[in-house]
């Protein structure tokens, strides 16, 4: 029997389909879309060494976790690695319980205090 799970990989990174909880990403690049929002190129972490590239739109909270460790300028966040946490939220335009990407320093717990999604 066949497993198409590949088939659901994306551009994006996106939370138990490309990244899982534990996993390593390491920021390589920055840009912002239309609507202002930031968007990451991340390399995905395995054994030291970057695999895929994914795009992955920095919110909030994840936003003032990478600022908290290296400040709000973008070009010190190049080539530093974070943690991934997969926890269930909300989606705020749906209403839908999703899995969502929660950021922390490797080897660090996450902050458990979540603001929206």
């Amino acid at each position: 029997m066949a497993n198409y799970k590949d088939k659901l990989d994306s551009e994006w990174l996106k939370a138990n389909v490309n990244i899982k909880h534990g996993d390593i990403i390491r920021i390589i690049d920055d840009t912002e879309d239309a609507e202002g929002n930031i968007v990451l190129t991340v390399g995905i972490v395995e054994d030291g060494e970057l695999t895929k590239q994914k795009k992955f739109q920095l919110n909030r909270t994840n936003l003032k976790t990478v600022a908290k460790a290296y400040g709000f300028e973008s070009e010190k966040w190049k080539n530093k690695d974070f943690q991934v946490s997969v926890y269930k939220a909300r989606n705020p335009q749906t209403g839908e319980l999703v899995d969502a990407i929660l950021l922390s320093l490797p080897n660090m717990q996450p902050d458990t205090e979540i603001e929206g999604f």
